[in-house]
């Protein structure tokens, strides 16, 4: 699963009808390091809702919210995009997928609980918190423990609605409209109605992430299997790869205008339709191209799930050690990058280290 979940391998997968074009591995690989990639480089940069971002410069405000708006627009989408092609029962050469449903979910509970009980315990032993029944609700089912841990559960309501999405997904004309008016939809109405429940938020996340479910199904389903047929496989390609840099062009665009304003701006319908198609069609230009990554990429891919679990730890520690270096200081938009790089290889070589002890089942 997403970032390269317990138990799933994209190198034991049946072929049913796609031609192989060596390197898919490495490419499957290289999508899951390049989404952890970004993942921790949003976790370590300053994003346009951050104090020090209306300070900046002109110039370092566009070019930071130029990057965490692309960055943010993909990492997530493409965990669960590869989560779910791995999910279709094609992918798995299975007939069904309900031998392996619940499997998935149930697999994803000991490193949900094991990670929620860590941050959590932080926590409360730092006293930021007091421990109510609402609270130990939203971190036991929310994952509301880490900012990031949310991921967890949303990837387990998605996986157990599989269904659903797999009937849309066999229906061309219906996967196609859900992928582009759910999300929209979705995005709108956070807009109108402001939730801050966590349980609004929730459910309104899960609505705006189906349509990477969805899609990921529609594409095994239409390629019959991880690639997409050769007859069009280079067009294909090369008109993703068109479609990724025009919607990149609108999100980008967007993002200058709220550097320009130093305030959020409400995005037009263009700029929320390019926030959905920017990681679709980015995932589909490399999935059917003939880019062959270096062959090390299919051994680290894995370490992804741990890395997404314990990165944040390193990454705080990091952001704040730069506070008190006088000669990196005012210099936040700029630092993310360099810190991003660092926290990722030191985050890599602890989950490296963790593998060889009981918290390997927590991490892989």
């Amino acid at each position: 699963m997403t970032p390269t979940p317990p138990g799933h391998s994209a190198a034991a997968v049946a072929l049913s009808g796609a031609a192989v074009i060596p390197g898919r591995a490495e490419r499957l690989a290289s999508l899951r390091l390049g989404a952890i990639s970004l993942v921790v480089l949003i976790h370590t940069s300053v994003g346009p809702a951050n104090p020090a971002f209306a300070e900046a410069s002109e110039g370092a405000r566009a070019l930071s919210a130029v990057g965490y708006r692309l960055a943010s627009c993909l990492a997530v989408p493409v965990f669960l995009l590869v989560a779910f092609m791995g999910m279709h029962p094609r992918t798995g050469g299975a007939r069904t997928y309900r031998k392996t449903l619940a499997t998935r979910c149930l697999r994803l509970a000991a490193p949900f609980l094991f990670w929620t009980a860590v941050y959590g315990g932080v926590k409360l032993a730092s006293g930021s918190v007091a421990l109510t029944p609402r609270l130990l609700a939203e971190y036991l089912v929310l994952g509301g423990a880490a900012a990031h841990l949310y991921f967890l559960p949303l990837l387990a309501a998605l996986t157990a609605l599989l269904p659903l999405w797999l009937a849309i997904a066999r229906r061309p004309a219906l996967a196609v409209a859900t992928c582009l008016a759910l999300p929209v939809a979705a995005s709108y109405a956070v807009e109108a109605l402001r939730p801050d429940d966590p349980w609004r938020q929730a459910a309104f996340g899960l609505l705006g992430t189906a349509c990477y479910a969805v899609a990921g199904l529609a594409l095994v389903e239409r390629w019959r299997g991880w690639e997409p047929p050769a007859p069009y496989r280079a067009l294909l390609a090369w008109a993703a790869a068109a479609l990724a840099l025009l919607a990149a062009g609108v999100l980008a665009g967007h993002a200058l205008e709220e550097a320009r304003a130093s305030a959020a701006l409400s995005p037009a319908l263009a700029a929320r339709t390019a926030r959905v198609v920017f990681p679709l069609a980015t995932a589909v230009a490399l999935l059917a191209s003939r880019l062959r990554p270096p062959a090390w990429t299919v051994g680290v891919a894995p370490l992804a799930f741990g890395v997404y679990l314990v990165h944040p730890f390193l990454a705080k520690g990091a952001v704040l050690a730069t506070r008190h270096v006088d000669l990196l200081r005012g210099s936040d938009l700029l630092l993310g990058p360099t810190l991003g790089l660092g926290v990722l290889a030191a985050s890599t070589a602890l989950v490296l280290w963790l593998m060889g002890t009981p918290l390997r089942r927590v991490l892989a």
